[in-house]
């Protein structure tokens, strides 16, 4: 329901790659085309393969339905976790059920709900794993045959997750790291962790063994174009991972980094997504370890030991996969598979220190998350309304002669290649693929390749225009624009605010007789972004040699849902 509520995706991933990926791989477009998509078009397309597929073949909002239902079932191992750990508390079992929720309901897990980003998806699969060790906890302590056959299937699943989206590797790594906080000997430990690392393997070829082959087959990396240090290729500098932009920078950085998810989200890349849980983790964790160091010091008392090894793996996971991700992306969306299990370890964490006399303290912070998650997400509910197709336009665009290349500069925009022929070549310059000499050269290549060559420019939208356009579309015909008393109200209101809109007078309207419009100075500052796209993109042409044939430009569009997209297509000489 969420999901729906939510709108039609047109995040800037979805326009960047999603679409595109998917596309490519079903067209085998690899050799046809070249990073339309940035360093992004070589990500492995199997998880966008059933999105695509029903985007072609379902209503739009029925898919939009579907990719919710499928990654609102990661809360059935959220819970299944979380009454494992519980049942041997004095808590009862709708704490359980708060504690999944809570875990669930992130603002990055809401705000992806409507999205194809995949985070959301192999978070099924990591925690999915992740219960398979929990329940089986018995077994594996014991090292029973049962323990072999769970690890290297929980091992499998998390694999297979992992592979369809590298970034959530750091999840098959913290629940491997956990493995060695089992009370057992140190020889058991580390063959369970090597045991489920083997199934990890196995997961990870069946998702992404295939593709892995077909990047190293064409570019001679089977990660192209990351970690081109490791695997040299005349296409690209050599990189490690792209996206470094959120990573911390000093020591200090890193050991307040829980606490940026509260005061300043943006940081990583979470927009204003304000988080409490991983500030209370954090300081409830260091009492915790302290606590557990003095009670084996001074204290000597009956043991749960099966409690408390859930406990240990589960707080592993969770602080293990955050270092991971910090260390390696420190990108918001990215610690999905680790949050989800952090509320169920503040509460077993502040049980063991402090019994339940905190339960209803706790049960109300959770609440409090919950809230400023679902009030942080809903905000941009529905801010992409649902036509019957997700992608689709109206009229015969972007036709453009069979025997042509088309150059997208800049970025975010191979999902109009979908509405492209089919022959057509499509070349990506000016994105953010790490480009090298060779990779110019081969741009020239295909450009040489064919008889017509175009450019596809996207328009910058006007979203104070944009802002401006709904606001009449909720006021018009109203009360409030019927009536003289009415736009008074609306032109007192705009004096005496920061509303930044300005008054327009209607007197001959027919049912309307005032309206807001743009002010001059929000139209000036648009015209000056928009001058100075044009310009950029100019000289990203001009890089290659080529200029536009401004006579020859005509503006195109398509839809995103009912969001219109505009480009300018022009001829190059």
């Amino acid at each position: 329901m969420l999901s729906v509520l939510a709108g039609q995706e047109s995040g800037w991933d979805f326009l960047n790659y999603h679409v595109y990926n998917a596309y490519s791989f079903l067209g085998d477009r690899l050799n046809q085309d070249l990073s339309p998509a940035g360093f992004q078009s070589y990500f492995n397309p199997m998880i966008d393969l059933p999105y695509y597929w029903m985007i072609g073949q379902l209503p739009a909002v029925l898919v939009g339905f579907v990719m919710g239902f499928f990654q609102g079932l990661v809360f059935i191992p959220v819970l299944g976790i979380s009454l494992l750990l519980v049942e041997r508390m004095n808590v009862e079992r709708s704490m359980a059920m708060l504690v999944a929720i809570a875990g669930v309901f992130s603002a990055g897990f809401i705000d992806q709900i409507r999205g194809v980003s995949g985070d959301n998806i192999v978070a099924l699969f990591q925690l999915s794993a992740m219960y398979l060790v929990v329940s089986n906890l018995v077994d594996i302590k014991q090292f029973k045959k049962k323990a072999l056959i769970v690890l290297i299937v929980a091992g499998v699943i998390s694999g297979i997750g992992s592979g369809l989206k590298l970034t959530s590797a750091t999840a098959s790594l913290a629940i491997c790291f956990s493995l060695l906080f089992v009370s057992q000997s140190f020889h058991h430990r580390i063959y369970s962790a090597f045991v489920f690392s083997m199934g990890v393997l196995i997961g990870l070829s069946m998702s992404a063994g295939y593709w892995f082959y077909e990047m190293y087959s064409t570019f001679g990396n089977p990660l192209f174009p990351q970690f081109g240090t490791l695997f040299p290729s005349s296409l690209a500098t050599s990189v490690a991972i792209a996206d470094t932009s959120a990573l911390p920078q000093s020591v200090v950085d890193v050991i307040i980094r829980p606490f940026v998810f509260l005061f300043d989200p943006e940081r990583l890349h979470g927009e204003d997504w304000p988080q409490i849980i991983w500030p209370i983790f954090y300081v409830v964790c260091l009492m915790w370890l302290v606590n557990v160091a003095i009670k084996r010091r001074c204290v000597n008392e009956a043991r749960d030991e099966l409690h408390e090894d859930r406990i240990k793996i589960v707080v592993a996971y969770v602080v293990f996969g955050f270092i991971f991700w910090m260390m390696l992306f420190s990108i918001y969306r990215y610690q999905l598979y680790f949050f989800m299990l952090a509320p169920l370890a503040i509460l077993v964490m502040v049980g063991q220190m402090g019994g339940t006399r905190f339960n209803k303290a706790l049960a109300w912070f959770f609440l409090a998350s919950i809230f400023l998650s679902l009030v942080t997400s809903l905000r941009t509910m529905g801010s992409n309304g649902w036509a019957d197709r997700s992608i689709w336009s109206d009229l015969s665009q972007f036709d453009l002669p069979i025997d042509s290349s088309i150059l997208f500069v800049g970025e975010p925009m191979a999902w109009i290649s979908v509405l492209l022929p089919k022959e057509v070549s499509i070349v990506g310059i000016g994105n953010n693929f790490p480009a090298s000499q060779g990779h110019k050269e081969k741009v020239l290549s295909i450009i040489r390749e064919r008889t017509n060559l175009f450019a596809a420019l996207p328009i910058r939208e006007n979203g104070r225009l944009a802002s401006v356009n709904l606001a009449n579309s909720f006021v018009e015909n109203s009360i409030f624009t019927g009536t003289k008393a009415g736009c008074d109200a609306i032109k007192w209101v705009l004096a005496h605010s920061k509303i930044r809109a300005t008054y327009i007078e209607q007197p001959g309207g027919n049912e309307s007789l005032c309206r807001l419009g743009v002010r001059e100075k929000d139209v000036q500052s648009y015209n000056n972004d928009a001058a100075a796209l044009l310009k950029q993109q100019k000289n990203v042409l001009a890089q290659y040699g080529y200029s536009l044939d401004k006579a020859s430009c005509q503006i195109n569009y398509g839809y995103v849902g009912n969001k219109k997209f505009e480009f300018n297509v022009c001829k190059l000489k």
